[in-house]
């Protein structure tokens, strides 16, 4: 019987945080705020009657779902809410996953070192090791900016990609027909075009996958000055470099020289960039698997061999 409930705490601690992403975004944060609330009152209280011998077994079992709560609390913050903003999606993804998982170990590691009847059984021990290692797991399965991966095989995405065939044609496409204005951070490609609004994020997302659709390679980048983040997609289309796309104001690199995103960085284009492209110091490139890397000087020739 211990088996069997230890096994279903740790299913729900593992698969609740994912079940929570098919819920819109204000039900994500309510759950997530009301179960951590609550998971923190329930292990406090057994802490508190284990302290005073204050019917033992009972408080024990409070500190067991109180904890269980809080470390499905951790991983959904991340698998549910925190993996989807592009402030979050810069990181380095190492510093991402170690506070991942110092927060999902904080519950487990102060009970065993507050509560001693835990801490000396064995199989309590192992099954919380377990759960660790299963819930940081579950962590890193959420990629950084999960929202920007996939979306162009999506029959309604490739509806429209019949219509404009080239980078230009969907650039304004997405111009005109998706309004700028705030949106849930969590929206996909195809959220955006069934919402018709988002920002620039939503809309340089839609715009690649459309191009892809389209059979034009494409990518997404963020251009970030410390306080401001702007996302567009580079597309390469009949030549060997990559060119810009901003589809929130509807300009392309290739009238402003075939600037590409680290040229705009490095070098002025050939006639005055837009006010939008101004001001920005760093230059990120989305990769599904890696999440957002970092172009420097020192990497710069393996995203732009054409251009050195």
């Amino acid at each position: 019987m211990r088996c069997l409930s230890n096994f279903l705490a740790i299913a729900l601690v593992v698969l609740a945080p994912w079940a929570i992403t098919c819920l819109p975004l204000a039900a994500r944060v309510a759950c997530v705020v009301a179960a951590g609330l609550l998971g923190l009152f329930v292990w406090i209280w057994g802490l508190l009657r284990r302290w005073r011998s204050i019917k033992p077994a009972q408080a024990l079992g409070c500190i067991s779902v109180g904890e269980k709560t809080l470390v499905s609390v951790a991983a959904s913050m991340w698998v549910a809410i925190a993996s989807y903003s592009a402030q979050v999606s810069i990181c380095p993804t190492i510093l991402i996953y170690t506070v991942c998982g110092l927060v999902a170990a904080g519950p487990l590691v102060l009970t065993l070192c507050w509560c001693r009847p835990v801490r000396q059984d064995a199989e309590a021990v192992r099954v919380r090791a377990l759960l660790l290692v299963m819930v940081v797991v579950s962590m890193m399965c959420a990629r950084p900016a999960r929202r920007f991966a996939g979306g162009e095989g999506c029959p309604a995405i490739r509806d429209v990609s019949v219509t404009t065939r080239e980078a230009r044609a969907a650039t304004a496409w997405v111009h005109h027909h998706i309004a700028s204005e705030a949106a849930p951070f969590t929206d996909t490609a195809l959220d955006t075009l069934n919402r018709g609004f988002a920002h620039c994020g939503g809309m340089a997302n839609l715009l690649d996958k459309i191009l892809k659709a389209s059979g034009i390679e494409s990518r997404i980048v963020h251009f970030e000055n410390g306080h401001r983040i702007h996302t567009l997609v580079e597309y390469r289309e009949g030549t060997a470099s990559w060119l810009l796309a901003d589809p929130q104001n509807n300009i392309l690199g290739v009238d402003y020289g075939n600037v590409s995103g680290w040229a705009l960085l490095t070098r002025p284009p050939l006639a005055e960039p837009p006010a939008s492209w101004n001001g920005y110091l760093k230059l990120y490139i989305y990769f599904p698997r890696d999440g957002y890397r970092l172009v420097t000087s020192e990497n710069v020739q393996e995203f732009y061999p054409h251009e050195m």
